[in-house]
């Protein structure tokens, strides 16, 4: 493995439960183990289930969309993305 830390932004170390949801099904949990302005380290039983792109539900008030970057056996690296065009396009506009 590549020891070369190629990371942008400093990360926080955090131990925090998390949800992914896919769309296709109830949200599965997972811990966010890190966390930083651009993305995140996720740890899930089963990694491989997320899609490429998903949305991480950090509570109930917080949702961040994600493109999955690396997997790993039990961790998915994650940089934080604007809302994909084919969501946006079905939200209903918001007046400004």
């Amino acid at each position: 493995m590549d020891s070369t830390d190629r990371r942008h932004r400093a990360r926080r170390v955090i131990n925090h439960i998390a949800h992914v949801a896919t769309g296709l099904g109830p949200p599965l949990e997972c811990h966010v183990s890190n966390v930083s302005e651009t993305g995140a380290r996720i740890v899930a039983e089963y990694p491989h289930v997320a899609p490429q792109e998903f949305l991480l539900m950090l509570n109930m008030d917080l949702h961040r969309w994600c493109r999955v970057v690396w997997r790993s056996e039990r961790e998915i690296g994650v940089m934080f993305i604007t809302t994909p065009q084919s969501v946006a396009a079905d939200e209903p506009a918001t007046a400004s």
